[in-house]
C-alpha cells in the first residue's frame, strides 16, 4: 500500500498552527503545543471520517490515528485542543458554551465537506428536505438522510448531526421524499405507549477501549490466515451490557466474524474475540470494527487493528513453489528469493548460475 502524506494542524481556540513535521509521540505533540500556544495539560481530540469526536492520549491512539488518515488519503489532520480538568477556563458561563457550539458547528462543516471531497459524494442525487433545518448545525435544506424526531413536535437533525450530537428522543430515518409526509404522520399519530416510553428513556451503553490482548498494532500475520484478534474493553457507564452483545466490522481491509459475550456488569473488563480473515497477499492492513448491542446498535470506542502481511522469512510462497516445480530446490531456492525478495526473474538468475 502507498504511503500517502498529509499535515498537521493544529486548533486552540480561534487560532490555527500548521506544523512543520508530523510528531510521533504525544510526548512530541505536548511539545509543539507548547511552544506555539504557550499552554500545557490540554486535552487532544480529533473528529473521525464518521463524524465522531476522538480524544487521544495515548502515542498507539496517535499512530493509529495517522494510519487512518493515509487510508483515507486526507491530506490536512486538523487537531482540536483542550484546555485540561485543571484550567479554570472550562468554567464557562452560557456565552462561551455557545461561541464553542458555534466553533463546533462551522467544524462539522468543514469535516463534511473534507468528506464529501475525498470519497467523491454526489448530493445531486441526494433528496432535497427544501424548508427544513438541522436543528444542531443550522444546516438548511437538510440534504441526504432525514432525521425526524418521533416525540418533538418539531425537531430534526442532517446524517451528521445524528452521529455526532445528543438527542434523548428516537428518530424515524427518512432517505426518499417520497411517502415521507406519511410516515411522520404515523410517528407523530401515534402516541408512545407505556413500553415505548421505556425505550425512550434507556441510556446507552457505555465502552472504553482498554488494550490490545493480541495482535498489537502493526505486528506481523501470514497472508491468508485467520488470525483471532482479542480486545479488552471496560464498561465506563452505570449500567450493565445486556448479554449478547458482540464486536461486528465496520470498514477496511479486516473482514470476519465476533462472537457474543454475556452480560457484563459497571465497571467491569472483559475480552472480547473476532476471528480475522488476513488477505491474501502481502501488505500493510487495516480495519475498524465496533461493539453492538443484541438491537444491532454500535456503542463506545471504534476498535482498530493494523497489521503486517508478509510471507515467512519475507518470502512469498508462490514464487517458491514456482521456483521448486522448475526443478530448484526448496532451501535453494528460499535463500535466493532472501536476496532478491519479491524478484523471481534475479532469483531464477542466481539459481542458474549458482547450480
Amino acid at each position: 500500500m502507498s504511503e500517502s502524506k498529509f499535515s498537521i494542524e493544529l486548533i486552540y481556540d480561534t487560532a490555527c498552527r500548521a506544523l512543520k513535521k508530523v510528531p510521533n509521540s504525544i510526548k512530541e505533540l505536548i511539545s509543539e503545543v507548547e511552544n506555539e500556544f504557550k499552554v500545557s495539560g490540554v486535552i487532544f481530540k480529533y473528529m473521525d471520517e464518521e463524524g465522531d469526536m476522538i480524544t487521544v492520549s495515548t502515542d498507539q491512539e496517535l499512530l493509529e490515528s495517522y494510519e487512518i488518515l493515509r487510508e483515507l488519503q486526507i491530506p490536512l489532520f486538523k487537531i482540536m485542543i483542550q484546555n485540561g480538568p485543571n484550567f479554570k477556563q472550562l468554567e464557562k458561563d452560557d456565552s462561551d458554551i455557545e461561541i464553542t457550539e458555534n466553533y463546533l458547528n462551522s467544524v462539522r462543516h468543514m469535516v463534511r465537506n473534507e468528506m464529501e471531497k475525498s470519497i467523491g459524494y454526489n448530493r445531486v442525487t441526494e433528496p432535497i428536505w427544501e424548508n427544513v433545518k438541522c436543528d444542531g448545525c443550522q444546516e438548511s435544506p437538510i440534504t441526504g438522510f432525514r432525521f425526524k424526531c418521533t416525540v418533538c413536535d418539531d425537531f430534526d437533525f442532517c446524517e451528521f448531526c445524528e452521529m455526532t450530537m445528543q438527542h434523548p428522543h428516537p428518530f424515524l430515518k427518512l432517505s426518499t421524499l417520497d411517502h415521507s409526509v406519511n410516515l411522520i404522520k404515523v410517528a407523530l399519530d401515534n402516541k408512545p405507549a407505556k413500553t415505548f416510553t421505556k425505550a425512550v428513556t434507556m441510556k446507552k451503553p457505555k465502552m472504553k477501549f482498554v488494550q490490545h490482548v493480541s495482535y498489537v498494532e502493526g505486528e506481523k500475520v501470514k497472508p491468508g490466515q485467520v488470525m483471532e484478534k482479542i480486545w479488552k474493553l471496560k464498561n465506563i457507564g452505570n449500567d450493565e451490557w445486556p448479554a449478547g452483545c458482540k464486536v461486528d466490522y465496520v470498514k477496511g481491509d479486516l473482514q470476519g466474524v465476533g462472537y457474543e459475550i454475556g452480560s457484563v456488569k459497571s465497571g467491569d473488563s472483559i475480552d472480547v474475540i473476532a476471528s480475522i480473515n488476513i488477505p491474501p497477499t502481502e501488505g500493510r492492513y487495516t480495519g475498524v470494527w465496533r461493539l453492538f448491542t443484541p438491537d444491532g446498535v454500535s456503542f463506545g470506542d471504534k476498535l482498530y487493528i493494523v497489521v503486517q502481511s508478509l510471507y515467512e522469512d519475507g518470502v512469498n510462497e508462490k514464487q517458491l513453489n514456482d521456483l521448486v516445480e522448475l526443478g530448484f530446490n526448496r532451501e535453494k531456492a528460499r535463500q535466493a528469493l532472501r536476496l532478491f525478495p519479491g524478484d523471481t526473474q534475479e532469483a531464477f538468475k542466481y539459481l542458474v548460475n549458482n547450480n
